[in-house]
């Protein structure tokens, strides 16, 4: 049995695995009519969706948000990092002040920076929205971590705005219908690709068949690992994150 590629792969993952199974279908020993057919509707789609990312990522205008947005990570980490380091000095006042600032940020997560960027700006949000107390104030300015603190706010901050005042062009909404036309197409050939060799798996007996059944389904399952990790990727929290803060 083959499995479906899950429906939250994104175009590179649903691209790349379609491009090889079409392959595995186009040079498959198993003679059928109308397994050629539904490898061409594949192949078919599957350029159409290679096409629309090229012509997106050329007509793309977001290259000077996302620097925005690798920079505005950066000083998170350079900040949290810092604070935990600051946990640790002999001074005692500077530890304690330290402390209560690090907690603030454990609550918010060590690792926001690995959250959609949609939630990413509201858990950051809603930190610097406590950090901005007068008591926490205080702690930062005792600590020596006011200045990190500022960067971090203030590349948080530009980076919400240049988000909020990114616009699209009608090109640009053009484009990205294409590669959701192109996306679909390619699902649903991919799909019935799928259904149709794992249906006539339950009737037919034949060597190259079974080849071909288990080369695809050598692709969907690492496909599908893949999209699994990415999902999955920056979920941690709690000690956890701790852990992995400290290995890096």
């Amino acid at each position: 049995m083959i499995n479906q590629i899950k429906s939250r792969a994104n175009t590179n993952e649903l691209s790349g695995a379609s491009s090889m199974i079409a392959d595995h279908a186009k040079n498959s020993a198993y003679p059928d009519e109308k397994l050629s057919k539904f490898g061409g509707k594949l192949e078919s789609g599957n350029t159409e969706l290679i096409k629309a990312q090229k012509r997106k990522r050329k007509n793309d205008e977001t290259d000077a948000v996302r620097d925005l947005e690798n920079k505005r990570d950066d000083s998170f980490k350079a900040f949290s990092y810092g604070t935990k380091s600051a946990t640790l000095r002999a001074d005692k006042t500077i530890a304690v002040d330290a402390s209560l600032i690090y907690e603030v940020i454990k609550r918010h997560g060590v690792t926001l920076y690995n959250l959609a960027d949609m939630e990413q700006t509201a858990v950051t949000n809603s930190l610097i929205s406590e950090l901005d107390k007068p008591a926490y104030q205080t702690a930062l300015k005792n600590a020596g971590l006011d200045a990190s603190y500022a960067e971090m706010k203030e590349r948080h901050q530009t980076y919400v705005l240049a988000d909020e005042n990114k616009t699209k062009s009608a090109a640009e909404k053009e484009v990205n219908e294409l590669v959701a036309v192109a996306y679909k197409k390619t699902k649903t050939a991919l799909s019935h690709l799928i259904n149709y060799i794992n249906a006539i798996n339950y009737i037919e007996e034949s060597a190259e068949l079974k080849t071909l059944s288990n080369s695809i389904a050598t692709v969907t399952d690492k496909t599908n690992a893949k999209i699994r990790a990415r999902l999955n990727r920056g979920k941690s929290n709690g000690e956890s994150e701790e852990e992995e803060e400290g290995e890096e």
